[in-house]
């Protein structure tokens, strides 16, 4: 299901996304000041992106709205081949790949490509270290005599943190033959765990009897499981206030 991060002051809280309703806003009780802030987009347990500004400070002011864009984390790939029909690879790597596995050292990226669709077609494939340029993640590589036609390529994102490599990532895409081509590939990267919940809604009932008195005491239940007792504070006889996830019955 999909899911949004919230990061406040360093603390991330996860909110489930009703697929019937959505989610449109997110109200948080917050002290005037200076916080920081980032948001993160999650496919299960897979992060797949995050705001556009990266982690933002902001000095809150009470009644101020924030409003977040949120960008899918994508690896983009340029192409660019020559008279010879060498192809130079050139792949640029979302920060957060690098953060994901403890810096840029940890990384490898297996780039392979495969001349045109048929049976038996020519495989070429490298496995690459990361390059870093004025805070710019890359891989590049050269491969020779490539084909006229159609290629595939596919690329894994290796954590080799503990020497032997794991697959975090993988995407795949084909390219028509053109003098350079550039092409995005989504990346979602997986997380141990995620500490999080849902975005509650508030059900309040009213039970009255066939003369429409309050009943007290009257046992609640949301799918099967008890959620309270009406009358359960003082003065509210036969009401209750509980709080439930979206869409439940």
């Amino acid at each position: 299901a999909p899911q949004i991060g919230l990061v406040i002051d360093g603390v991330e809280t996860v909110y489930e996304i009703s697929k019937e309703s959505g989610l449109a806003e997110v109200i948080l009780n917050l002290q005037d000041g200076i916080h920081s802030y980032d948001v993160n987009l999650y496919n299960g347990n897979i992060l797949i992106g995050r705001s556009k500004q990266g982690a933002q400070s902001l000095d809150l002011v009470q009644g101020d709205d924030l409003i977040i864009d949120i960008i899918s984390l994508q690896a983009d790939i340029t192409i660019d081949f020559n008279d010879s029909q060498n192809a130079r690879f050139l792949v640029n790597i979302p920060e957060e790949a690098i953060t994901d596995v403890g810096g840029m050292d940890n990384l490898k990226l297996l780039v392979r490509i495969t001349d045109g669709d048929d049976v038996g077609a020519a495989v070429q494939e490298a496995v690459l270290d990361v390059q870093e340029v004025n805070g710019q993640y890359f891989v590049e590589h050269i491969f020779d005599e490539t084909t006229n036609n159609d290629i595939t390529t596919y690329i894994e994102f290796r954590d080799v943190t503990t020497g032997t490599p794991e697959v975090i990532a993988t995407c795949s895409d084909s390219v028509t033959v053109l003098t350079i081509n550039t092409m995005t590939c989504g990346v979602g990267i997986p997380k141990d765990y995620i500490i999080g919940g849902n975005l509650l809604s508030t059900l309040s009932i009213n039970v009255l009897d066939m003369n429409k008195v309050a009943v007290p005491g009257a046992d609640v239940f949301v799918n099967g499981d008890l959620v309270g007792v009406t009358g359960s504070n003082f003065g509210t006889d036969g009401f209750i206030k509980t709080h439930v996830k979206a869409g439940e019955e």
